[in-house]
């Protein structure tokens, strides 16, 4: 005679890793990395969030975790509170998870707002930039005559593009908010 024998398992959704993130290049943003055991159920993720000080975010999926976006800017600490129940795919929060995260400030950082344009010959033109933590910066124009557009543009000469141009104009100067 065979008799069955009830084997009972449970799978858990658990915390790995929280980190204070920041992007490297505009829009300046800091955001919240979160590493879990199994992919969140993101249908239900805000509703176990608890985050002080208070902010509007955005939450996005990531295999095995999500971020969190939101105004961190102003906001160098934040604490964030994963409540006991959080529904991951494969199992569940068994008890509240805490947490604080501290930003570092951003290192300076400056990028073109537009890839390849052409000045004008006005001598009043601006750069458009945008900058973190950037007061002054040197800029260096250099002028590609149009017979070396072609080669430029196919990729020819990547490590020589001084070669195929001329400088113009070196202007140091504040950036302005």
């Amino acid at each position: 005679e065979r008799a069955a024998v009830k084997v009972e398992t449970t799978s858990m959704f658990a915390v790995n890793t929280v980190r204070a993130r920041q992007s490297s290049s505009p829009p300046w943003e800091r955001f919240i990395e979160i590493h879990t055991t199994n992919s969140a159920d993101m249908d239900k993720v805000r509703q176990y969030l608890d985050i002080t000080p208070e902010t509007d975010v955005s939450i996005v999926a990531r295999s095995n975790g999500f971020l969190i976006t939101g105004d961190f800017i102003t906001r160098p600490r934040v604490s964030i509170t994963l409540k006991k129940g959080m529904p991951g795919l494969v199992g569940a929060l068994l008890e509240d998870f805490t947490s604080t995260v501290a930003f570092d400030d951003f290192s300076p950082r400056m990028a073109f707002d537009t890839e390849g344009m052409i000045l004008s010959p006005n001598r009043a033109m601006r750069l458009p930039v945008s900058s973190i933590n950037v007061e002054k910066v040197q800029a260096t124009l250099w002028q590609l005559p149009e017979n070396n557009i072609p080669l430029m543009a196919m990729g020819f000469f990547d490590s020589y593009k001084k070669h195929l141009s001329r400088k113009i104009a070196v202007r140091t100067g504040a950036v302005n908010a």
